[in-house]
C-alpha cells in the first residue's frame, strides 16, 4: 500500500510531512479509544478514573510528557532501584559489596547506559567497587527521564499491563483481558496473553505514585480556584449531576463567570467528566468533532462524520464521562426561520441520556428563546428535553461586590487595598465585572512595559483606568446603543424618530454616582507596592 509520507531522494518534504513526526505527539494526547477498552477490564472506580484522568491531562499542553516531568519532579525520593530505596541510597553514602550486586542484579548492568558507565571491564568485581550510590542515582534518573513517558502510555493503553495485585485478582483480569483481545482480533485463540505488572526497576511504586500525583493535581486546582458566588452555585449543579447521574441545566448572563466555573470544576474531576465547548456556528460536524476533540478521539478530515459520530458514542457509553457542554445555547439551529426539529438536542437525549451518560448544559437566557422558535415553526416538542433535565439551576444575575473584591485580590497579590477597590469598583460601575478586572490588570501591565518596568504600580492602575478603559468603554456604549435613524411608518403607524430612544447615562456619570471605590487619590499615594 502506498504512503503519502514516503519522500524520494533529492525531493523536499512538504510541510504537512513533519506532521506525523514524534515530537508532535505531546500535542495529541493519549487517544480515548485505547484508554476506554483498558478502563473497561477493571472493575475498580478508582483505577478506571485514574485512567480517564491520566488521559485528561495527557490532552492538555505538554501532554503525557509533562506527566512524566512532573512525577520525577514530585517524587524524587522514589527514584531507584528496590534496593537503593531499601537502604536509602543517597549520593555520597557508601554501598557495601553486596549492596552494590543486588543494586546491579536490579537494574540490569547490560543496559547501555551502564555499559558506558562501568568502564573497567577487566573485572566485574573492581567494576562494582568503583560505582558510588550517586553513579546508580544517575543511571536511574537517566532511564525515568527517558522512559517513564513510554511506560505511563503503556499503563493507559496496553492491555498487558495489569495495575492489580498478586492473586485472584491478576488472575481474573488476565483471563478478562485474554477474551477482550480474542473477540478484537488482537490475539489468536492459540496463544496465551503474557501480563507483566506495573512496576519498574527504577522507579518505585509507580501507581502509588500516580495515584499521588492526581490528587495533588485536583487539590492544587482546588487552591487556584476562586470560589465566588457564581462559582459556587456552577459547582453545586455540576457535583449533583456527577453524584446523580442525572442531567441538568445552568443559566446565567455572560460575562459572570459560568466558564470559569465550569473549566475549575473540571480541572478537579478528569476523571469524571469532559467539558465541551461550542463555537458560535453549530452544525453536526462541527458539534461532533469538537466533542471528540475533547474526548481525545481522532477528528481528521478524512473521517466522515458518521465515523466521528460512532467514536465518540463508543467513549462515552464505554466510559460514562459526564458530558459538560458550555454555551449550550448553540445547541439549537439559529435564526426565526428554522423548520427541523434540533438534531443535535435529540442525540443527547437519546445516545447519552438513554445510554447513562449524564450531560449539563451551561447556557444564557438564548438557550429558552432558540427553543421556544423551534417549538413554534416544528412539531418537536421539549417535553421530552424537560423531563431528562432533572433540575434547572439558575444562576445570580450579576456578581456579588465581595466575588469583585475577592477577585481583585487574588489577582493583584502585594498590592494595596485602595488598589484592590479600586479596579474591584471599576468592574462594578462599568458593568464588564470580571473581564473589567482582567483587562485593567493587562493595560497596567502593558504600561509598565512600556515604561521599561517589569511590575505595575498602583499609578499604572488608576491610569489604565482613567486613560484607556474609560474612554473605551464610553466608545463601546455608543457603538452599541446609537438609537436607530427616523423611519417613516406605515399606514397606521407613527413615525419613530431619534427622541422616542432612550439611550443609557454615560458611564463617566456612573463611575461618579455609583462607584464609591474610584475617587481623587492624592499623588503621594500613587506609588506603593507593585506587583
Amino acid at each position: 500500500m502506498s504512503s503519502t509520507r514516503r519522500v524520494n531522494d533529492g525531493q523536499r518534504r512538504k510541510q504537512n510531512g513533519w506532521a506525523s513526526a514524534t515530537e508532535f505527539d505531546e500535542l495529541r494526547g493519549l487517544n480515548g479509544t485505547a484508554v476506554a477498552l483498558k478502563a473497561e477490564l477493571f472493575d475498580d472506580a478508582k483505577t478506571k478514573e485514574l485512567l480517564y484522568f491520566l488521559q485528561g491531562v495527557s490532552l492538555l499542553p505538554g501532554g503525557v510528557r509533562r506527566i512524566a516531568s512532573e512525577l520525577i519532579e514530585m517524587f524524587p525520593e522514589r527514584i531507584g532501584s528496590p534496593t537503593m530505596i531499601k537502604i536509602g541510597c543517597k549520593p555520597g553514602k557508601r554501598l557495601t559489596q553486596e549492596e552494590r550486586a543486588a543494586i546491579d542484579e536490579e537494574l540490569n548492568h547490560s543496559d547501555t547506559t551502564w555499559a558506558i558507565l562501568r568502564r573497567d571491564v577487566d573485572s566485574d568485581t573492581r567494576e562494582l567497587c568503583q560505582t558510588s550510590a550517586a553513579d546508580f542515582l544517575n543511571v536511574c534518573l537517566g532511564r525515568a527521564e527517558k522512559g517513564l513517558e513510554t511506560f505511563i502510555e503503556r499503563v493507559c493503553c496496553d492491555p498487558s499491563v495489569a495495575l492489580l495485585n498478586e492473586g485472584k485478582e491478576r488472575t481474573r483480569y488476565q483471563e478478562i483481558a485474554q477474551l477482550v483481545l480474542q473477540d478484537c482480533g488482537q490475539l489468536d485463540e492459540n496463544k496465551s496473553l503474557f501480563v507483566q505488572d506495573a512496576t519498574l526497576e527504577y522507579f518505585h511504586d509507580l501507581m502509588g505514585a500516580l495515584h499521588e500525583y492526581k490528587r495533588r493535581y485536583e487539590q492544587r486546582r482546588r487552591e487556584d480556584f476562586i470560589e465566588t458566588s457564581v462559582g459556587t452555585a456552577v459547582f453545586e449543579a455540576l457535583d449533583y449531576a456527577l453524584e446523580t447521574g442525572r442531567s441538568a441545566l445552568i443559566e446565567g448572563n455572560s460575562g459572570i463567570g459560568k466558564t470559569t466555573g465550569l473549566d475549575g470544576w473540571i480541572g478537579m474531576h478528569l476523571g469524571r467528566a469532559r467539558i465541551v465547548k461550542l463555537k458560535g456556528i453549530t452544525h453536526r460536524t462541527g458539534f461532533f468533532r469538537e466533542v471528540a476533540r475533547a474526548c481525545g478521539l481522532a477528528r481528521g478530515t478524512a473521517l466522515s462524520p458518521g465515523k466521528i459520530q460512532m467514536r465518540v458514542e463508543q467513549f462515552l457509553q464505554r466510559s460514562k464521562l459526564m458530558l459538560v457542554i458550555d454555551e449550550g445555547q448553540y445547541l439549537f439551529p439559529p435564526g426565526n426561520r428554522v423548520y427541523t426539529p434540533p438534531e443535535l438536542i435529540n442525540w443527547l437525549m437519546t445516545a447519552c441520556y438513554n445510554e447513562g451518560v449524564p450531560f449539563v448544559i451551561s447556557a444564557t437566557s438564548e438557550f429558552r428563546k432558540r427553543r421556544a422558535i423551534i417549538e413554534k415553526n416544528t412539531t418537536w416538542q421539549s417535553e421530552q428535553l424537560r423531563r431528562r433535565i432533572r433540575r434547572n439551576f439558575e444562576l445570580p444575575q450579576k456578581p456579588t461586590k465581595e466575588d469583585l473584591l475577592l477577585v481583585s485580590e487574588k489577582l493583584l497579590p502585594g498590592q494595596s487595598r485602595s488598589a484592590i477597590e479600586l479596579v474591584a469598583g471599576y468592574s462594578m460601575a462599568s458593568g464588564g465585572y470580571f473581564q473589567a478586572i482582567t483587562d485593567t490588570i493587562d493595560d497596567a501591565r502593558l504600561m509598565a512595559r512600556r515604561d521599561g518596568r517589569d511590575k505595575f504600580t498602583f499609578a499604572d492602575l488608576r491610569a489604565a483606568i482613567q486613560d484607556w478603559r474609560s474612554p473605551s468603554d464610553n466608545a463601546l456604549q455608543r457603538v452599541f446603543t446609537d438609537p436607530p435613524k427616523a423611519r417613516r411608518a406605515g399606514r397606521s403607524g407613527s413615525v419613530e424618530t431619534e427622541s422616542t430612544v432612550q439611550t443609557e447615562e454615560p458611564f463617566n456619570d456612573r463611575l461618579k454616582a455609583g462607584c464609591e471605590p474610584i475617587k481623587a487619590i492624592p499623588r503621594q499615594q500613587l506609588s506603593l507596592v507593585p506587583n
